[in-house]
């Protein structure tokens, strides 16, 4: 009841910032992803370094001095008895160890967010919200719990507002009671051209570490920002969850098996499909052996001779490209209806001149680099030209025309409802 309180008044009067993308409404992982990856292929499509700086705050969420914290609330207008009571929920806390029955002695928590409960992350949240607002003009900075990325176009050699940038970040780390950890942290270059701009970054006197990719959110930049890395990581890792569920499930029941699959497998192929989506027949290739491989070990048949696609078919699996369409469809419906927080300011609007006949209608923007093409919010229609997603974007323009006055093709939970879909398709 606290939390939604705090959460009325934080929405009420837009405190939070709009580059903090956890724990919030309509806010994630994917949109936050959306908008970075945009920001960042707008400047590789112009052909202008971006230099990006992947930091990690060290013992984020045990660090945050309780008083500083409580201050904070204050500013945002969180006061009076909401303010005593968090007061009274912070204070006075211990902790110690058990282990077999025996415990250590109590220890005072002196700083930190209580985990593991509901207002512990709205209380760090409002904590580092104003972090974004101390770096320089031009300079972006992305927030997501405590993940901290800072990017921006690099167009002369002279440049030094990012090296300026890192030096601010770590004073208001230290005003804060916060800190980074360098040895965690690196920068990869963002670049098209051959000739590129090098800057040597220090962060808290350690030198920053140029890598050609680096994770951020579980997602793997690259500094061509193309997708081969990221499809390798993930068909690597599903490939030895796989090992594993085929050693530990092997006398298991074939729905067992298949739940595991979908829960382990299925789940970590599919994260973030909306902003790496493969295009090249290569990289869909091999994102499409996992699930035959899978539908191997849930038929427990791995015979040289026996027929995959036969599998496939009893089980009633589609490719994996099927679910990435849906989630493609799927976000593209919240993002024009406002469902999540990706401003349609990144769409592109049509000619009003044109034959539809409705207002959901976005223009193909011109690109010269193939990932910007392939892009979902290039709202291009070249992406994935295949036999069963041609004219895509006119088809999204459909669902989305039609959803006010028959039953929408996404249900509930956001997941393209194929009723739905037929539905629309009669009209």
């Amino acid at each position: 009841m606290i939390c939604k309180h705090i959460h009325n008044h934080l929405e009420k009067y837009d405190i939070l910032t709009s580059f903090h993308h956890g724990f919030c409404k309509a806010h994630s992982c994917e949109t936050q992803l959306l908008l970075t990856v945009d920001d960042l292929m707008h400047s590789f499509n112009q052909k202008i370094q971006s230099d990006i700086a992947i930091l990690d705050f060290s013992r984020a969420f045990d660090t945050v001095p309780h008083e500083r914290l409580l201050d904070k609330l204050g500013h945002s207008g969180i006061r009076g008895p909401i303010h005593n009571w968090i007061r009274a929920f912070l204070n006075n806390r211990r902790m110690w160890v058990a282990v077999d029955g025996e415990s250590s002695c109590k220890a005072r928590v002196a700083s930190g967010v209580p985990q593991g409960t509901v207002l512990g992350p709205l209380l760090f949240l409002l904590f580092i919200n104003y972090l974004p607002s101390v770096v320089s003009p031009g300079t972006t900075t992305r927030l997501f719990a405590d993940d901290c990325l800072i990017y921006r176009e690099i167009k002369t050699g002279e440049d030094q507002v990012t090296s300026k940038d890192l030096s601010v970040l770590v004073t208001w780390a230290k005003i804060w009671g916060m800190q980074f950890n360098p040895a965690k942290c690196n920068v990869v270059r963002i670049r098209r051209l051959q000739s590129h701009f090098l800057r040597t970054y220090k962060f808290s006197g350690t030198t920053l570490a140029e890598v050609e990719q680096a994770k951020y959110l579980g997602i793997t930049l690259s500094d061509k920002l193309d997708w081969e890395a990221q499809v390798d990581n993930i068909t690597k890792k599903t490939s030895n969850t796989l090992n594993f569920l085929k050693r530990n499930l092997k006398y298991c029941l074939k729905q067992c098996k298949e739940v595991a699959y979908f829960a382990l497998v299925r789940s970590t192929v599919e994260y973030g499909s909306v902003v790496w989506d493969p295009h090249t027949m290569e990289e869909k290739d091999k994102v499409e052996r996992v699930n035959r491989r899978a539908a191997r070990m849930v038929s427990n048949d791995c015979g040289r001779h026996s027929s995959v696609t036969s599998m496939l078919t009893r089980l009633g699996w589609a490719t994996l490209e099927q679910p990435r369409e849906n989630q493609w469809l799927t976000m593209m419906y919240k993002v024009v209806h406002g469902l999540v927080a990706v401003p349609t300011t990144h769409l592109t609007a049509a000619d009003s001149r044109t034959r539809a006949n409705h207002s959901y209608k976005f223009r193909t923007i011109s690109c010269n680099s193939t990932p910007y093409k392939v892009f979902l919010l290039s709202a291009n229609d070249s992406f994935l030209e295949s036999p069963t997603s041609r004219n895509r974007r006119s088809y999204v323009c459909r669902c989305i025309q039609a959803s006010s006055s028959v039953v929408p093709p996404f249900n509930s939970i956001g997941v393209i409802s194929l009723p739905g879909v037929c539905r629309l398709l009669s009209r």
